[in-house]
Order: C-alpha cells, then structure tokens, then sequence
C-alpha cells in the first residue's frame, strides 16, 4: 500500500465523504467521535486494514485524516512500520524531507534510561511519526496547504 503525500492510500483519497470510503472498504470495525477544542470529526477504524480514516465535520465531513500502522504501507517506496526514526529520517531525507523533527515535549519528565514513545513531525508531509521503542508503530497524515488552504486532491 502505498502512501500517497497530500492525497491518500491506496485508492482512498483525502476529500472523498464516508459513503465513498464505506464502498471501497465496507462498514467500519468501530466508529469514533472526537471534539479536539471544539472541532468534531469522526473516526472510521478497520481492524484488517490496521487504519482510521477521519473525517472533519469543518470540512463537510470529508476525509481529512488517516493513520494506519499497517506493515504494508510504504512511503517513497520503502516500508517504514517498525522501522528506527534514524532509518525514517534517512528515507525522508533521501526524498528531499529535512524538516522531520522530533517532539522535544516527548521528553519531559521522564528517566533517560526508560525507553518511551517518541513523537516526531513534518510539516512538508502534514504528517506525524509514533515511535515506540525507536520503533515506528503509526504514521498519519493528512492533506497538503496552499496558501492557507487545503489542498483537496482530485481523484
């Protein structure tokens, strides 16, 4: 499955409404509302695609967002699930990304021998990294900006 930057995955494109998502994937495992500082959006989760497709009701409840841990997925062409963030960030590096950067908050409060989950971003991508045990476990992203403004895909 590959990543798509600013569009999608695998024939699931930001922009598209739950109805399209629903046809090419069938009903989802479980269905969640979020309120993130009063913006709702909800969350289509499908256990076999090891995904979550949300959708932003701001944004007509279109696809907005998907996260997926899935091993299959690849970004440029390379698996990245499971992969070290030193290895990640050579991948994106490789592909012109330099502006991946890890969440100093992450740190915080915690005893540096302790192996914790690491938070890492770019904002090239409009994309988040999870790290646990310097091993990546999820990967989000959402559509490109232009000008202040999303970047709807066509498809």
């Amino acid at each position: 499955m590959n990543i798509e930057i600013g569009k999608g995955l695998n024939g699931l494109y930001f922009g598209m409404s739950k109805d399209e998502v629903k046809s090419k994937l069938g009903e989802p495992d479980e269905i969640y509302d979020y309120d993130y500082e009063g913006s709702v959006s909800t969350g289509y989760e499908y256990f076999s695609e090891e995904s979550e497709y949300e959708f932003d009701q701001d944004e007509g409840d279109r696809l907005y967002s998907i996260t997926i841990s899935n091993p299959s997925i690849r970004l440029f062409g390379k698996p990245i699930i499971g992969e070290s963030i030193e290895t990640v960030r050579e991948i994106l590096s490789q592909n012109g990304i330099d502006d991946f950067e890890e969440d100093d908050e992450d740190h915080e409060g915690h005893d540096h021998e302790e192996d914790h989950g690491v938070t890492a971003f770019s904002d090239k991508l409009n994309a988040v990294f999870q790290f646990e045990e310097n091993e990546l476990i999820f990967f989000g992203f959402s559509p490109l900006f232009k000008d202040d403004t999303i970047d709807w895909p066509k498809y």
